[in-house]
């Protein structure tokens, strides 16, 4: 249980889909998700929040983010600019996994459940991770569908989980190589859900232990990155080029 009473809570792993939320003692702000240009529109979109409530980034107690994985720009934008904050007004951070959100934003909290969120993170594979409501039972990863159906089948199988909830738009790809196996019928599959501003519920926020934030130490808000789970295109083909001259 952590006592902040302003938190400001942002979640970029879409560079068209704005997750943002401020939270005070008596209310929830938030801003409008669908963003044409994240780029020009983030500080902005932070300025009209914190205005509802007369109150400047300096009146923030602690940021939250979601880490991803997801959009490699999304989430480069938005830790710059919360690392900035949190640096120079001696502020509070935390990161919390997009794949959490995007688990959290289901209603469903089924003890006998297994939750895969998963979004299509292009060139045939998933982000994803695999949960219980008590246990972490494969980490945040980019992966071929193939081989994480697989997962879920071994931990399906060893456990006896009665159902198998696949979320988020990763979730036809997945569902392809599980037609055939033993999990067909215990698969539900939500594709339209997204990361929602609910993700960020108080109860959440309150939860999250104060002694998981970073704060006033340098060398502790360098290490508060995105978890991108791959390789950018440009590290790819640095990588490509440097072998290819060995």
């Amino acid at each position: 249980m952590n006592d902040f009473k302003i938190i400001l809570a942002l979640d970029t792993s879409s560079a068209n889909h704005l997750i943002l939320r401020l939270i005070t003692p008596n209310q929830e702000y938030d801003f409008p998700p669908s963003i044409e240009h994240l780029e020009s529109d983030l500080i902005p979109a932070v300025d009209s929040l914190l205005k509802q409530e007369n109150l400047t980034i300096q009146d923030v107690d602690a940021f939250i983010i979601g880490k991803g994985p997801g959009s490699f720009m999304g989430l480069r934008l938005g830790f710059s600019v919360f690392r900035t904050w949190a640096w120079i007004y001696d502020k509070a951070i935390i990161t919390v996994s997009s794949l959490e959100l995007l688990r959290r934003s289901t209603t469903a909290q089924e003890q006998d459940a297994l939750y895969i969120p998963c979004v299509d993170s292009k060139m045939k594979r998933v982000f994803t991770n695999i949960t219980s409501t008590t246990a972490i039972l494969l980490e945040d990863c980019d992966i071929f569908p193939q081989v994480l159906a697989q997962h879920i089948i071994d931990i399906q199988t060893k456990n006896d989980y009665k159902k198998i909830v696949l979320i988020g738009s990763g979730a036809p790809l997945i569902q392809e190589f599980l037609k055939d196996s033993i999990v067909e019928n215990v698969l539900e599959i939500r594709t339209e859900v997204i990361i929602s501003i609910q993700s960020f519920d108080r109860s959440y926020i309150t939860q999250l232990d104060k002694n998981s934030f970073s704060k006033e130490s340098t060398d502790q808000l360098i290490a508060i990155e995105p978890n991108y789970c791959r390789l950018s295109a440009a590290e790819m083909t640095l990588l490509e080029k440097e072998s290819q001259n060995k």
